[in-house]
């Protein structure tokens, strides 16, 4: 009937739209990414500048972005990135930088839970969603990660003052978080970035395969880095989030090993990827620390 079908195991079954279309893209077979196109009714106007002007002061602090450009007017600072032509501006625009990002981009949805127990089964202690770009999405995930992940304090032998330790590594969490939300795929307006929070792991879900060539067990190993959204990569990676060398889950697997915390686990199910990071012991009685997991850190 001219519809694309698939083989899901034993039976053949009709392939989604969109299922079609990622194949499209993962083959080349399209001139421009979805990030690349015209964000229709949305215009300069409709951005934060002083985000723009605040990535723009971090880049420079980096050395990753020249110094004139902070002289630079918001339209010169957007064409330096690729986020603009003809005046117009382009889906990374938006997802990068927008005041508001409804009723057309409902795809920049952060879910966010605690859970009693050890799966999805449990009760909520906490249950939260938030809808906005994608440097707001990375704010409001680590006030919720800082609001429960408790601190573990403690003495050393030959030291008088309290060293504070966060369960998880600060900046293994940022990495995972960043990897997250620049590999969305966000064509999809359904899908929302999670991030569950249990008594004995933290995961972070992301819709959005792996590329064709890299597999699971690739992860751990040297690998190219090849972002699925290149312009609102390039944005954090000029804002020094990431390196962009393809080394960032490597990294993370290191400080993981080095804080004496298990080794990451990935999975991809469900036409996403997840990240599952497992703690030291159950955090189900910890005592919530007043040290925060800061924003600064993170």
């Amino acid at each position: 009937d001219g519809r694309a079908c698939e083989r899901n195991q034993s039976t053949t079954v009709r392939m989604t739209q969109h299922g079609y279309e990622q194949l499209i893209v993962e083959r080349g077979q399209l001139n421009h990414s979805w990030e690349e196109s015209i964000a229709t009714s949305y215009t300069i106007d409709d951005l934060d500048f002083d985000e723009i002007h605040l990535a723009v002061q971090q880049g420079i602090a980096a050395g990753r972005v020249p110094a004139d450009a902070e002289n630079e007017t918001i339209e010169g600072i957007l064409k330096s990135w690729n986020l603009i032509e003809g005046g117009r501006i382009n889906n990374a625009a938006v997802v990068l930088f927008a005041k508001d990002v409804l009723p057309r981009y409902p795809q920049c949805h952060l879910k966010l839970g605690r859970f009693r127990g050890t799966d999805m089964l449990g009760d909520f202690i906490d249950n939260k969603e938030f809808i906005g770009n994608a440097f707001r999405m990375l704010k409001e995930a680590n006030k919720f990660i800082s609001g429960h992940l408790p601190i573990a304090s403690f003495f050393e032998q030959d030291r008088f003052e309290r060293i504070d330790r966060p369960t998880l590594p600060v900046l293994a969490v940022r990495e995972a978080l960043v990897n997250a939300i620049c590999h969305r795929d966000y064509s999809n307006r359904s899908s929302s970035l999670t991030l569950g929070i249990f008594d004995d792991h933290m995961e972070i879900w992301n819709n959005g395969k792996l590329p064709v060539n890299l597999k699971i067990a690739d992860l751990k190993k040297k690998h190219k880095s090849e972002p699925r959204n290149k312009l609102i990569a390039k944005v954090f990676y000029d804002r020094k989030y990431f390196d962009g060398w393809g080394t960032g889950i490597i990294k993370i697997f290191d400080l993981c090993r080095t804080n004496d915390i298990p080794e990451p686990e990935y999975e991809q199910y469900s036409g996403g990827i997840e990240i599952r990071f497992k703690f030291r012991e159950s955090i189900g009685f910890a005592r919530q620390s007043e040290v925060e997991f800061s924003e600064y850190q993170l």
